[in-house]
């Protein structure tokens, strides 16, 4: 291709580029453009336009408390339940001190039946007293924003004379203010009707003129600024060239954006697998460490219970030791004992020294002889 021929192509593309930029901000202006910039012009209007201000005692009407039978019914089934409380609570309390007074056993009985019933009534009359604090609280605030806003009402009552003269004369301005407002309304929504037809029309006769251009077809538009690219910078010679080049570097693209989407994915499933086969191996060492633990704890309750078992062992082989003393000892003694007493009851003990009649040795002493014996 001739550079003549080359620069008329770049020339009709870069016309067809224009037009469809063109179109593009034609369509971005109805789509949303124009709409904002109408209401923009419509704030502006009203803050132009100001508020018209009005006496303050229209501000201020009193807000009316709630009626007392909003709580009537609940203070009634209040205090009926109280009374009857009370009544069960001194019945009561007569029964519990006739009982310690007399002693007498139907009274105790009569005095527990009338505890339940009293704690029964009890919280019967507590949950209708929350009830009633509850309905008459939001009465008294009622009651409450009443006088507060009647107190604006009255006060604001006061200046109203005043108030209406130049609330009157106010209102006249913002009249006179409100109809020059709304001509300007209205012409701004007439410019914007007609900006919007202009905008319809023009972008009528810029689709009527890509149509008859026999250079690109529309699902190659978006391709154009590439196309116009590639023939300036010299990558292609011909317009041919330039569209298949731009084709397959945008189908190159795309492929590369799947590899990265695929690689995205790719590295947040093992990404996934290795958050999963660490939770699985956290898991895998927390149950091993509950093992080892309840095999550290059941061999200290072995070892525990061998402690004990060698001390009770021990204990009763100790006690078994002391009570064979024990035996030793009081058989001991009672040898000695019968020694005694047989020394005791011998004709020749006056003859004995002292500690061979004291020692017990008079059980086995050939000398005995018993008294009244000859």
């Amino acid at each position: 291709m001739s550079e003549n021929s080359k620069a008329s192509v770049i020339s009709e593309l870069q016309n067809i580029q224009t037009l469809i930029y063109e179109a593009e901000e034609k369509n971005a202006f109805l789509e949303y453009e124009s709409d904002i910039a109408f209401s923009e012009k419509a704030t502006l209007l009203r803050e132009e336009l100001g508020v018209l201000e009005k006496p303050a005692v229209f501000s201020h009407f009193p807000i009316f408390p709630l009626d007392e039978s909003y709580f009537a019914a609940v203070k009634k089934d209040k205090d009926s339940k109280g009374k009857i409380f009370k009544i069960a609570l001194i019945v009561t309390a007569a029964l519990l001190i006739l009982y310690f007074l007399t002693d007498w056993g139907f009274l105790n009985t009569l005095s527990v039946l009338g505890i339940f019933a009293t704690v029964g009534l009890g919280y019967f009359f507590n949950s209708s007293k929350k009830e009633y604090d509850k309905k008459k609280r939001v009465y008294d605030e009622s009651v409450a924003k009443f006088n507060k806003t009647n107190n604006e009402f009255l006060s604001a009552l006061e200046n109203f004379e005043e108030e209406k003269e130049y609330c009157i004369k106010n209102a006249k301005e913002y009249s006179d203010r409100y109809a020059i407002t709304y001509d300007k309304s209205i012409k701004n929504f007439l410019e914007k009707t007609q900006n919007e037809a202009k905008a319809n029309e023009r972008i009528e006769e810029i689709e009527k003129e890509l149509s008859e251009n026999n250079m690109i077809v529309p699902e190659y538009y978006h391709l154009i600024g590439n196309i116009i690219s590639n023939l300036k910078s010299g990558r292609a010679e011909d317009y041919k060239e330039s569209l298949n080049l731009a084709i397959r570097e945008e189908q190159e693209e795309n492929e590369r954006q799947i590899r990265l989407e695929q690689e995205e994915r790719r590295n947040a499933l093992l990404a996934m697998q290795a958050e999963e086969e660490r939770r699985h191996n956290e898991q895998m060492e927390r149950q091993q460490r509950e093992r080892d633990e309840a095999v550290l704890r059941e061999q200290r309750r072995q070892n525990d219970a061998m402690i004990r078992e060698q001390r009770q062992q021990q204990f009763e082989a100790k006690a078994q030791a002391e009570k064979a003393r024990a035996d030793a000892a009081k058989q001991a003694n009672a040898t000695k004992q019968a020694g005694i007493a047989k020394c005791a009851s011998c004709a020749n003990s006056r003859n004995c020294p002292s500690h061979i009649k004291n020692n017990g040795s008079g059980l086995t002493c050939g000398g005995y002889r018993p008294y009244g014996s000859h």
